[in-house]
Formats: C-alpha cells, sequence, structure tokens
C-alpha cells in the first residue's frame, strides 16, 4: 500500500438488532484471533473504543479504560484499554490495620488482555499496537454479559420513557420496576 499502511479499516455496528443474514450477530468476533487483530485500522479512537468493547461483550469480560496520550493540540496519538481485571490491588490496601470494614473480594488479578491504538500520522488513522487476547481468568457466559460495568448501558428510548413517567409523577422506584420487569 502507498500509505504504509497493512490493514482493513474497521467499521463496526454495534447497534442491538445488527446481524448477518444467518441471524447470527457479531460471529466474526468471537472468532477474531491477534493476527487478525494487527491488521486493523480505524478513522478514531472511538472507533477503537467502540470495537473493543462490543470484543469483550462476545467474549465475556469488561474493559477498563488505561493509558491516554495526547499531543500539544490535544490530538488523541495513543490509547489503550485493557480488561477489567488487569493489575493487581495495592498492598497497602491489603495490609491495613486500621480497617473497620472487611475488605472487598479481589477483583484484579494480573490479567494480560490488552487493546493499544496508536496514530499513524500520514494517514490520519489509528493502528493496532497492540493487541493481546489471552485471559488468566474464567470469562463470563453470555447470561452474565449485560451485567459487567462496561456493557451496561441504558438505551435512549428506554431514557426518554423513564423521563416522561418522571414528568407525569411516577416515583423513581415505581419506574425501576417497570425497567426491571
Amino acid at each position: 500500500m502507498d500509505d504504509g499502511l497493512k490493514g482493513k479499516n474497521v467499521v463496526i455496528d454495534i447497534s442491538n438488532n445488527a446481524s448477518d443474514d444467518d441471524g447470527h450477530s457479531d460471529y466474526w468476533l468471537d472468532e477474531l484471533t491477534e493476527e487478525d487483530g494487527y491488521e486493523m485500522i480505524f478513522d478514531s479512537d472511538k472507533d477503537g473504543e467502540r470495537f473493543y468493547n462490543a470484543y469483550a461483550k462476545v467474549k465475556g469480560f469488561s474493559v477498563r479504560k488505561d493509558n491516554i496520550h495526547k499531543d500539544n493540540e490535544g490530538i488523541v496519538t495513543s490509547r489503550k484499554w485493557v480488561c477489567s481485571k488487569e493489575g493487581y490491588r495495592e498492598p497497602k490496601y491489603m495490609k491495613r490495620e486500621d480497617r473497620k470494614k472487611e475488605s472487598m473480594a479481589l477483583t484484579r488479578v494480573g490479567c494480560p488482555a490488552i487493546f493499544h491504538l496508536k496514530l499513524d500520522r500520514k494517514s490520519n488513522k489509528y493502528v493496532v499496537a497492540n493487541f493481546v487476547s489471552f485471559h488468566n481468568h474464567n470469562l463470563i457466559g453470555p447470561m452474565g454479559v449485560p451485567f459487567l460495568r462496561s456493557h451496561r448501558k441504558v438505551r435512549s428510548p428506554d431514557k426518554a420513557s423513564a423521563n416522561t413517567m418522571h414528568k407525569v409523577g411516577i416515583i423513581t422506584s415505581h419506574i425501576m420496576n417497570f425497567a426491571a420487569q
């Protein structure tokens, strides 16, 4: 290629009704390899974030934003997302003697999964600099995925419905009960 990029520009439609002709949505994300990941190109870092979150939803893990680097003009030059179980809890929080409550369960287990984009200045596109798909913990099944933090989203129609109910005088607990049903 003339611009030095060797991949395919990725466009992700992550709407709830996105599916292929067979009715299987995002089937290709489940079969994505690390080699495929390194060949991707994104128009913006937001596109990369939407892709990685859709990938995480299919695989069964939650995403956490890690590092961001911007140039002097405020343009994002590098962006990194990791599995929410990446890293470890600080030891100073583990060994506190003046603790009043029992410590929370450990949630970080040093997971190596990462998705890192860098800006290619020549093409003004974001290329994958690092992609590790391996996890050192069990992944969540499809029934538990909507409860993971990065996948808990309230859709616009649901927000509008809740706002309308609130305006006509329905109390919040009843609105939440309705949403749960």
